[in-house]
């Protein structure tokens, strides 16, 4: 049946409802009665519409062009069809335009609309009318019962639909991190710090485990990696001292525990077992894997598949997206199999990754005796007496423990589902106030739940935090052992334990207690979910810190406030827009035929938008305000050109790009596979709706990136998956973005081909400073540290020679000269620089710095051409410490800052949300912690706080300013540029510089130089239209470098540019207008440094 036939039968009940509803005015489409019978016009033909009926005197009755269409009053128009009084033309917006709709009203009120749709297929206009009560037929969108709980306490403003947002959005101004934080739908929690608490001694103390024994072990005959190949899909294991990938269509046999992991030699190793790895454990009482001497293990991440996936992907689909790695005893039996599962020593290396693991049958399933830079998630264990101790430091989130430890008079040990002790295995290191973390993990059936052990001296304490645990059917929940430690124990989840914790003066911060029995299981899966009826639900200490996740059978994702429970990654996908029925790229005309064939039904499938039970004008009202509205779409971009990759094609460092996010769109979470990618906070410094991401991190073949959305008030959507194909000559690279001349630089990874690799290292000037050659499969590159001796910014560059490579799925891919690069910065040591250096060039942006490497490199050309001293802070080199001492040292006189930037804080355009005017860029946060790897957080850099009007999300505490290092007060600074968006737009930026410090009116040889717009960055075809500002910043350096003033080399710009190139950087006219009233210029410069003609001076 054609779709035009299809809308017209299925929209007769709308007719008959609206015929009935008409009031005595209505309109009258080329003279029919479209709510007593479909109007049927042919494409191309005039429509006339107008308004016919008994009219009320002193009303004023007019027609207005509701969406996609014009209306044209009717003058003296000659018409095949005879013209009614208050007559108008009626025609689509734009060719191609598929739904329009005309209004009538009177006065203030709308008393009927006209919905006409245009049909490709029938070449036929299809128009309907709709009265005044059937217009105002719409039952009021009834808030879920859970939130109208919350609100009843929290008295917050109610929660729109996401299919039917407002006009004006409910936070106003109000800031979108303190929303997410601290909003209507978060948990108030009343504590956080830890608290310390004397404990309860225990008799005997921790019940250590063995040690293990390296001399029992040789190295001889190691290289052969100890692979026995039993038959077909099993292999036997006993050794692995090279770096490997192993294979997760093998079975995997240890028939002689333990497996032996590690280096050789002192070197590292990386070892990667990806997800669905099968490994069986002999019964055997000692350690099943052992992981040590420099190994780095990779457990869990996604398989590389050669094999493109299925574009098709059902629904709401609750499947993980990957598997976990299975370590399995072989008897079968619970608790005995093996003395421990994984044991990662000491001297294991530190980049182990214990994620997504499923362990049963060992007495102990995970015992860290490292410090990690992972946390320690996504673990199953299910049948271990102990389940995941660490020995020290480490972060332990969103895991279960089931069946676990069964103390009785004949076994007096208690089984510890998750145990923090504060000493090393061996005693050999006490821990000096080690924080220990866990979050969102459940023990359930077992001795206990939760276990800390502390110190003797108070000043050593450790610092337990736990948030969004559960204890359930245990002996004990929480408990704190031998004297000291601080406790911070938030939302604790607690259901039928004998003793909720082990002393009564443990602090609980909002405990949850369930009386019901909180699990749904699957039998035939070996996750455990929440019964989604559970105080559980909704309780958790915020928003819900795994977006997209569930805790539920049915794949739902946790919205709102968190649920106390482990979460689960699915490959679900939600209707986005909620209109878009049949789940293509947009709403459109086949969105409409589905929704006219669910039309009144009493058990619409998916056209019921506001969950009322049927499909009716309040739905359709919510598909005509998205109609043509369009998915999120997912771009990866080239970031020095912004040009859009193939996505069958990525590799390098590139940009994943975003497109119509949702409008109430808060945080966009982007996953690569199973693993964080990034998050964007949409109203901080995110103009740009991108993030980075360095594909040779991966492995090669295919993989999918999901993008979800949480929005202001919490709902959930997951968006369309997007497939990817990495194909770099290296991947699983391990390395690092700065050398230093005093240690030598490391550069690995994996390579799938059989030729030759050359390596060459440049300089600047691309003279190469070092060479070699590499073949086999995993390449150790190690770059002696006097190589570099004063340089500070190089490129290590990989050629394949030696014919074609061979891409993963055996096809032959053409070799090409540079497989891959990657730049390098002198790692910034304030040692090194003890009185600083003449010009400091600031580059916190990894994008930032590719777009704007030309110039940036010109900028240190032009430096050494002028005899000027010049050092470079990159990516995380640049932090308030290093900026601090460097500005503040006398001998630092020109500033290249070269990085994002913006002129508001807590501005959201897309909500129209204006934020607070205070020019700012970014920078790093550097924390170290006491045996933890250290945190790196990027953080605001502000020209100034200012108390009476404070910063939204806190900055004005979590910030930096300028304005604290005094040189506002100080003409100190000589020639300071910000090449960042709106740099310049507002004054406030220069004056933290100090360019206005001389009785307001500055030195005469200071200049503050920026931006007034976003800056845009083009090359290539795209220069005539954008401008390549990259090439005109390149031109600027390059002349101050000739021993031009600023003036003239940015004069310089305007002759010989590009049209495109000097009007994006001086306006439509493309001439510099620097102090001119009416200026249009896009770059401005502040301060009175043009009288001295400023240069570059040594």
């Amino acid at each position: 049946m054609k779709r035009g036939k299809i809308l017209a039968v299925v929209f007769l009940s709308i007719l008959v409802i609206s015929s009935i509803a008409n009031a005595e005015v209505l309109l009258l489409i080329n003279g029919i009665d479209a709510a007593k019978e479909f109007a049927e016009i042919k494409g191309g033909e005039e429509i006339i519409i107008s308004i016919e009926g008994e009219k009320e005197k002193d009303v004023n009755y007019f027609v207005t062009a509701e969406m996609g269409c014009k209306i044209e009053p009717i003058t003296n128009i000659e018409s095949v069809v005879k013209e009614p009084n208050d007559s108008y033309l009626f025609s689509f917006e734009e060719e191609g335009t598929a739904l329009g709709v005309a209004n009538l009203h009177a006065d203030d009120d709308h008393i009927y609309e006209l919905v006409l749709f245009y049909t490709p297929e029938t070449d036929l206009v299809i128009a309907f009318g709709i009265g005044y009560d059937a217009l105002h037929w719409i039952p009021p969108v009834e808030e879920p019962q859970a939130i109208e709980e919350e609100l009843e306490t929290e008295a917050a403003p109610a929660e729109p639909s996401v299919e039917s947002q407002p006009s004006d959005p409910e936070p106003g101004n109000d800031d979108l991190g303190e929303l997410l934080l601290n909003g209507p739908l978060a948990h108030s929690v009343s504590a956080a710090d830890a608290f310390p608490v004397v404990c309860p001694n225990t008799v005997n103390g921790y019940n250590v485990p063995a040690g293990f024994t390296f001399s029992s072990f040789g190295e001889e005959g190691s290289g052969s990696q100890g692979m026995i190949t039993l038959g077909a899909g099993q292999i036997e294991l006993s050794e692995i001292t090279a770096s490997c990938v192993l294979d997760p269509n093998e079975v995997y046999y240890v028939s002689n525990p333990p497996l032996l992991i590690h280096g050789l030699s002192g070197e590292e190793i990386d070892v990667v077992i990806p997800s669905g790895t099968t490994i069986v454990l002999a019964e055997d009482w000692d350690y099943g894997i052992v992981i040590y001497d420099g190994a780095n293990v990779y457990f869990g991440e996604p398989a590389p598949d050669s094999n493109k996936p299925n574009d098709i992907q059902p629904p709401g689909d609750t499947n993980n997206p990957a598997e976990p790695v299975w370590v399995v005893g072989e008897s079968g039996n619970p608790f005995f199999n093996n003395y421990c599962g994984i044991l990662v020593d000491r001297t294991a290396g530190t980049r182990c990754l214990l994620n997504n693991l499923y362990l049963s049958g060992h007495y102990y399933g995970v015992l860290a005796d490292q410090q990690l830079e992972y946390p320690i998630s996504n673990i199953y264990a299910l049948g271990c007496y102990n389940g995941i101790h660490s020995l020290g430091s480490n972060k332990i989130m969103n895991s279960y423990v089931s069946y676990f430890g069964e103390w009785s008079a004949e076994w007096q040990y208690y089984g510890l589902a998750y145990c923090f002790i504060p000493e090393s295995m061996d005693s050999s290191i006490a821990f000096v106030k080690p924080d220990f973390e866990i979050y969102n993990c459940l023990a359930d059936d077992g001795d206990d739940a939760f276990t800390v052990y502390g110190v003797p001296d108070e000043p050593n304490t450790p610092n337990f935090y736990s948030r969004d645990c559960v204890a359930t059917n245990c002996y004990s929940g929480f408990n704190g052992w031998d004297s000291y430690v601080a406790f911070s124990i938030i939302c604790p989840g607690l259901y039928n334990n004998y003793q909720n914790k082990n002393f009564p003066e443990m602090p609980f911060t909002d405990p949850v207690y369930e009386t019901n029995d909180p699990f749904v299981i699957d039998p035939n899966d070996y996750r455990i979910f929440l019964d989604p009826n559970s105080q559980f639900v909704d309780n958790g200490s915020s928003l819900s810190v795994f977006p997209g996740w569930t805790t539920r059978i049915d794949g739902k994702p946790d919205e709102g406030v968190g649920d106390i429970w482990p979460h689960y990654q699915t490959t679900r996908m939600d209707m986005y827009p909620a209109a878009n029925l049949n789940w293509d790229e947009s709403v459109d005309i086949l969105d409409l035929a589905e929704f006219a064939d669910q039309w009144l039904n009493p058990d619409p499938v998916s056209a019921d938008f506001d969950d009322d039970g049927i499909a009716n004008f309040s739905d359709f009202a919510v598909l005509a305000g998205q109609w043509m509205s369009d998915d999120m779409a997912v771009k990866i971009l080239d970031l020095e050109t912004q040009v859009t990759l193939d996505p069958n094609n990525i590799y390098g460092h590139v940009g994943i790009y975003l497109e119509d996010a949702p409008l109430y769109g808060g945080v966009i979470s982007i996953y690569l596979d199973n693993i964080l990618i990034d998050n964007l906070l949409l109203d901080w410094d995110n103009e740009n709706n991108w993030v980075g991401l360095e594909s040779d991190k991966f492995s090669n073949g295919w993989h999918t990136i999901r993008i979800v959305t949480t929005d202001l008030w919490g709902s959930v959507i997951n968006h369309k998956p997007v497939k990817v194909y990495f194909n770099n000559l290296l991947y699983k690279v391990t390395t690092s973005d700065y050398f230093h001349p005093t240690e030598d630089y490391k550069y690995s990874g994996f390579y799938d081909g059989g030729n030759t690799l050359d390596v060459q290292v440049t300089n600047q000037d691309d003279q190469v400073i070092w060479s070699n050659t590499y073949s086999a499969p995993h390449v150790n590159i190690i770059v002696p540290g006097a190589t570099f001796g004063s340089e500070q910014f190089c490129e290590i560059t990989i050629t394949e020679t030696g014919g074609a490579m061979m891409a993963m799925g055996g096809g032959a891919a053409a070799s090409t000269p540079t497989v891959t690069s990657k730049d390098l910065t002198k790692e910034f040591k304030q040692s090194d620089w003890p009185n600083g250096a003449r010009m400091v060039i600031v580059l916190p942006n990894k994008d930032v710095f590719k777009v704007r490497k030309p110039a940036i490199i010109e900028c240190a050309e032009a430096c050494e051409a002028r005899g000027v001293t010049w050092l470079a802070l990159y990516h995380k080199n640049v932090t308030s410490e290093n900026l601090t001492y460097l500005y503040n040292k006398s001998g630092v006189k020109y500033i290249y800052w070269c990085g994002h930037a913006n002129s508001h804080v807590g501005r959201n355009e897309r909500l129209e949300i204006p934020g607070v005017q205070r020019t700012n860029t970014e920078c790093w946060k550097h924390t170290v912690r006491n045996w933890w790897p250290d945190k790196w957080e990027k953080i605001g850099v502000f020209s100034y706080f200012d108390s009476q009007e404070p910063l939204p999300d806190n900055w004005d505490n979590r910030g930096f300013s300028l304005w604290s290092l005094g040189m506002h007060d100080s003409w100190n600074k000589k020639i300071v540029f910000v090449d960042g968006c709106l740099s310049a737009k507002y004054t406030d930026m220069a004056a933290a510089y100090g360019v206005f410090s001389l009785q307001g009116q500055g030195s005469k040889d200071q200049i503050f130089i920026g931006w007034k717009i976003k800056v845009l960055v083009s090359k290539s075809i795209m220069e005539k239209i954008v401008g390549d500002t990259t090439e005109g910043i390149r031109m600027f350096w390059e002349r101050m470098g000739a021993g031009d003033d600023i003036y003239d080399a940015f004069y310089y710009t305007q002759t010989h540019g590009g049209i495109g190139m000097r009007r994006a950087m001086w306006g439509d006219n493309g001439m510099l207008d620097i102090g001119a009233p009416d200026t249009d210029d896009n770059i401005l410069l502040y301060g009175n440094g043009l009288i001295n003609q400023m240069e570059l001076d040594p």
